[in-house]
């Protein structure tokens, strides 16, 4: 009889084992559109064997772990090329958001206000007595300068709203490297649960290598140690926290709570939006200064030169305290007296050839760091500003190729394919019901027996 509860063992082996194998099976169909879900995989292994009549005899089957489908190398990849598609995501956003601010070319662009500023002298030069032509001047100006003005504060308030997008990020950057500090915790204490924590961490890391370039080490419980910068940052369950830093320093400089020194994002989205503040928007502001403060020396020269209609000299038409796009607007004696705009050369009110001389400033090539003429220059800058826009979205979508092939290739081994399940499937159900005709053919054996009694 031994031999026959040897024989049902067996078999109750193989129940229980492809009974698991089909929970396992159907548990992936079921998960098969679950983001991030690693398809999982029951490993079987035959029980210790026994001896019989000096034979060595299985002692049946069992499942000796379920194991997610993961390739480390992929995951790795996956993470760094999600990381510069973020980055470039945001870059691309930025830069579309800064195109919007010069819209170029319209009506209402800078481009567009200087030409009609320049063509206001003109018509003043051809009737300098004309009360009409002094206030179209003084409109135009009025119009231009507050056009710098406004282009001005939108890229500031732009620097403000990365600013703040960027402390939002470090303050989910903190959430997520709590979240892992809690999986770490319960990854030794729940090997039932190891493969949903696994999952569940990989996706957090990489959320977290969206947001800036980590490194990353794994012990034998799949608990991760992370660093940034040299500096650890998550140990266990210890996390050091990232901060804000001050708003007087570049914003690429990542302070840490313990006021250890200060790391930098390389990649990832703070990377970007610290380089599109500290550097982008800030060469653009420069060059909107260098336009303004070149536009306001090169009028004043002229000006102070003439004579207003009613006989005033030596008067600056633009503020000369000006120090950039952010404060240029008409001096006050100008913008109190249209009279005082110099058109005359000799002080004669018929006379327009300091006006005819303003508006012709429009075609000298070099009344901005001795080599532009004014529009040059703004060409030059929306010229370039339209070739970064088209470079970063051709880095994104490059981008975005390599991690589609990179998300296939992490599909190919840890996606769920539902043919190769439905496979399984009947292939394990196979298994149950030879394993259930074993039952049956020890139970006739039994029942054999027990008449032979």
């Amino acid at each position: 009889m031994s031999g026959i509860r040897n024989t049902l063992e067996i078999a109750r082996s193989a129940l229980v084992s492809s009974q698991m194998a089909l929970d396992v099976t159907g548990n992936n169909i079921a998960n098969a559109n679950t983001e991030g879900y690693s398809r999982r995989r029951a490993v079987m292994k035959s029980e210790y064997q026994r001896t019989a009549q000096n034979f060595v005899i299985g002692k049946g089957v069992i499942v000796s772990r379920i194991e997610r489908t993961r390739d480390q190398y992929i995951e790795s990849q996956l993470r760094t090329q999600q990381q510069s598609l973020s980055y470039w995501e945001t870059m691309q956003t930025k830069y579309a958001r800064l195109e919007d601010i010069f819209t170029e070319p319209s009506e209402t662009g800078l481009g567009e206000m200087m030409s009609r500023f320049f063509d206001s002298w003109q018509g003043l030069a051809t009737d300098p007595q004309s009360f009409t032509a002094r206030n179209d001047v003084l409109q135009k100006a009025n119009s231009l300068a507050a056009k710098f003005r406004s282009t001005t504060k939108h890229i500031s308030d732009l620097k403000d709203e990365i600013r703040s997008e960027f402390n939002k990020q470090l303050e989910k950057f903190n959430s997520l490297a709590e979240q892992l500090a809690e999986i770490n915790i319960q990854l030794p204490l729940s090997q039932e649960q190891a493969a949903d924590l696994l999952d569940r961490r990989d996706n957090l890391l990489m959320q977290m290598n969206k947001i800036v370039n980590v490194q990353t080490m794994e012990n034998e419980y799949g608990q991760v140690t992370i660093s940034l910068g040299g500096k650890v940052l998550l140990e266990n369950s210890k996390v050091i926290k990232v901060v804000e830093g001050s708003a007087d320093e570049p914003l690429n400089t990542i302070h840490w709570e313990d006021n250890s020194r200060a790391s930098k994002a390389s990649n990832g989205q703070l990377a970007a939006l610290a380089t599109f503040h500290d550097e982008t928007l800030q060469d653009y502001s420069d060059q909107l200064d260098e336009l303004a403060t070149s536009l306001v020396e090169k009028v004043n020269e002229l000006h102070k030169t003439g004579y207003g209609l009613e006989g005033s000299t030596n008067v600056n038409f633009f503020d000369p305290s000006t120090t950039g796009a952010a404060d240029i607007r008409v001096s006050s004696e100008v913008a109190d007296n249209a009279e005082k705009i110099a058109a005359s050369e000799d002080g004669n009110g018929g006379n327009g050839e300091i006006a005819r001389k303003i508006a012709q400033l429009v075609n000298d090539s070099t009344v901005v760091n001795n080599s532009f003429s004014f529009h040059d220059y703004y060409g030059a800058t929306i010229a370039r500003l339209g070739n970064d826009v088209q470079d970063t979205t051709v880095k994104r979508d490059g981008q975005k190729m390599l991690v589609n092939q990179a998300r296939t290739h992490q599909e190919a081994v840890s996606g769920v394919s539902l043919d190769e399940e439905m496979t399984n499937l009947i292939q394990f159900q196979r298994a149950y019901q030879a394993a259930a005709k074993l039952i049956n053919v020890v139970d006739e054996m039994m029942d054999t027996i027990l008449r032979m009694v």
